[in-house]
């Protein structure tokens, strides 16, 4: 068991490293920690976890699910990081930006309840 967890650390690590320096060559160095807060919330680095909620998949949780699967039918991880850094350049411009939305989005406590108010895609 141990190893296996320290086999996902490991995994989630070479992903963090190739979004950072994807990242920086797309949007520059000062947009990685923003992209590194939004897919660390939305997957928690995981390439295939799917919301049961929504259906959204993968790292950056593409809603619905069919549009990335239809781009990386086998989930693999350089096209979802092409796919997702593609996806918010153009709707977002940056992943500060992106980033923003998505604070702005974020689930609030609203009287002694927690009220989702929406996700950043």
């Amino acid at each position: 068991m141990r190893v296996e967890r320290a086999l996902e650390t490991v995994k989630k690590r070479v992903v963090r490293e190739k979004l950072a320096i994807r990242v920086a060559q797309v949007f520059g160095v000062k947009h990685v920690e923003a992209m590194d807060e939004l897919i660390g919330h939305e997957s928690g680095y995981q390439k295939k976890v799917t919301n049961k909620k929504t259906g959204a998949c993968g790292y950056f949780q593409a809603n619905p699910c069919e549009k990335l699967l239809k781009i990386c039918p086998d989930m693999n991880i350089d096209c979802q990081l092409d796919w997702g850094i593609n996806y918010i350049k153009n709707r977002y411009k940056t992943p500060s930006q992106a980033l923003v939305f998505w604070l702005e989005r974020h689930p609030i406590f609203i009287n002694g309840s927690w009220r989702d108010v929406g996700h950043w895609y």
